[in-house]
């Protein structure tokens, strides 16, 4: 079977958050301090948008996968599983923001910033963030992800990462539509079921790949999840 990451597509600006999220059961290490890490968010999210230009998904710099009432009504239409819907406060929205570019000068490619206004700012409508609660277990062996230490006073472990390709352990999958697997819980990974469903209504600001054909650092790379 074919899964894939969904992410960001880059259409449009991330957004912030407005203001700083409590946590609860964070992790302080009595032996390192580098190992701090935080636990479930309590609060809900509250984000501040670079425009009233946004597209079907919203993506925060922190990689939260925000939707809009539309995404919401058809995904519930379709029957999707493994996931969870939390309202998402819009404290600010700014009139105009940065967007990086490529232009060429002197015969040479070189990054231009242009300031973007949103002369007609539009209504937002209620945004959601989805949560994924679907579980794919442990990346499977082909993955090449190993643990590479664990600190015996508090637990933090850091691992390699993937080579060539994110296998999914389907024995360990729950069958959800929307899943993650471990050691990678900001992945979002779908069925072709769902990127199916993405293509056929076009919903922007996402993007789907293979999760076979990704590339990630390897032995050279480290993941460190909370």
């Amino acid at each position: 079977m074919i899964f894939y990451r969904l992410s960001d597509g880059e259409k449009f600006p991330n957004a912030n958050w407005a203001e700083e999220m409590g946590f609860k059961n964070t992790i302080f290490c009595p032996v390192n301090k580098g190992h701090q890490r935080a636990g479930e968010r309590m609060n809900q999210l509250i984000i501040a948008l670079p425009s009233s230009r946004i597209g079907d998904f919203v993506w925060t710099w922190y990689s939260e996968c925000i939707i809009t009432d539309r995404v919401v009504n058809l995904f519930k239409e379709a029957g999707f599983t493994g996931y969870v819907l939390k309202p998402v406060i819009v404290a600010k929205i700014y009139k105009y923001y940065k967007e990086k570019d490529i232009g060429m000068e002197n015969g040479k490619p070189v990054g231009i910033t242009r300031i973007i206004r949103d002369r007609k700012p539009k209504p937002i409508s209620p945004l959601w963030e989805l949560v994924v609660t679907g579980k794919g277990g442990d990346a499977h062996p082909k993955s090449c992800i190993r643990l590479k230490y664990e600190c015996a006073a508090c637990g933090a472990k850091e691992y390699t990462d993937f080579k060539k390709g994110l296998f999914i352990d389907e024995a360990q999958w729950d069958g959800s539509d929307f899943f993650t697997v471990w050691p990678l819980p900001k992945f979002i990974i779908v069925t072709e079921r769902v990127k199916n469903f993405i293509l056929e209504y076009k919903l922007s600001n996402c993007k789907l790949t293979p999760t076979e054909d990704l590339i990630g650092d390897g032995e050279k790379g480290t993941l460190a999840p909370c």
